[in-house]
């Protein structure tokens, strides 16, 4: 989710088929998105908000495009009413798999079927990258939070830096010296499987945000940034063996840390904030 820049979308992209193509694009990968939370990106994402809710009531929580439902494993349904909403049948049919003492329900986030002011967490993870109109959501989810309630927000990190030495690191990889070095030490060549198991159209883009970015709309939807974590250090190519390994490895240690910061901000592939109703 975290892989592309930001790009202008097809102007004639309706909403109505832009969600049609994401509603395909996660019906694709119900089956098996449980499983990113073994991804070092998920992990440290779910870590983050973990830290965001932690020692806190939240007598209800509406989760946002819930995908697979993994945070609702945040909250005891003994104390919290939790509700997972999505626009992917599939999703939602995975969620009540694998977390039948919580509430899912098939719905749409860009209108939510909840009073206004009536919810006192709204989790909205990995969702506002993938909307033409960021400003909107935040102004629906604020509609529901309760004075003084929470957003939790996550999307890509726009001032993250270290993406950009992929590409000649890739270059160096497929170029005939690269060819010639793998072999002589029997690395396999980085290939992508021929045939995928999931869908995913070009329209589908991801928007990265900063900080700054996230925290004037935050103000323009009534909206106060309270905190803020850059998680998911990425310091070395995906593309390098063991690369993975050394990512996850630092992304424990120094992600969400209060010493490092300017590190965190310049590789976290991740930004996740937590947002307060004025």
């Amino acid at each position: 989710m975290c892989d592309e820049r930001h790009r202008p979308r097809d102007p004639e992209l309706t909403v109505s088929t832009h969600k049609d193509l994401l509603r395909t694009h996660f019906d694709s990968y119900a089956r098996t998105w449980h499983e990113r939370l073994t991804n070092h990106v998920y992990a440290m994402r779910y870590r983050a908000v973990e830290r965001m809710v932690a020692h806190q009531f939240f007598g209800s929580v509406l989760d946002v495009g819930c995908g697979t439902g993994d945070f609702a494993q945040l909250f005891d349904p003994a104390r919290t009413y939790y509700v997972g909403i999505d626009i992917s049948e599939s999703m939602i049919a995975e969620s009540r798999r694998l977390y039948p003492a919580h509430q899912f329900k098939v719905a749409d986030g860009d209108s939510i079927d909840a009073a206004d002011s009536s919810v006192d967490l709204v989790l909205s993870i990995g969702v506002l990258e993938y909307l033409p109109d960021p400003l909107s959501h935040l102004q629906e989810l604020a509609r529901v939070t309760k004075p003084g309630g929470t957003i939790i927000v996550t999307v890509p990190n726009e001032s993250n830096r270290s993406r950009q030495f992929d590409e000649p690191i890739r270059r160096l990889i497929d170029s005939a010296p690269g060819k010639w070095l793998r072999r002589v030490m029997r690395r396999p060549s980085q290939t992508r499987p021929k045939v995928r198991t999931v869908v995913k159209d070009a329209s589908i883009r991801h928007r990265h945000m900063t900080v700054d970015e996230l925290r004037g709309i935050g103000m323009t939807a009534g909206l106060a940034l309270v905190e803020y974590s850059h998680v998911s250090l990425y310091l070395v190519s995906e593309l390098i063996p063991g690369a993975a390994s050394l990512n996850d490895v630092v992304s424990r240690a120094l992600s969400d840390r209060p010493y490092g910061t300017w590190l965190q901000r310049k590789t976290a592939l991740v930004l996740v904030a937590k947002l307060e109703k004025l």
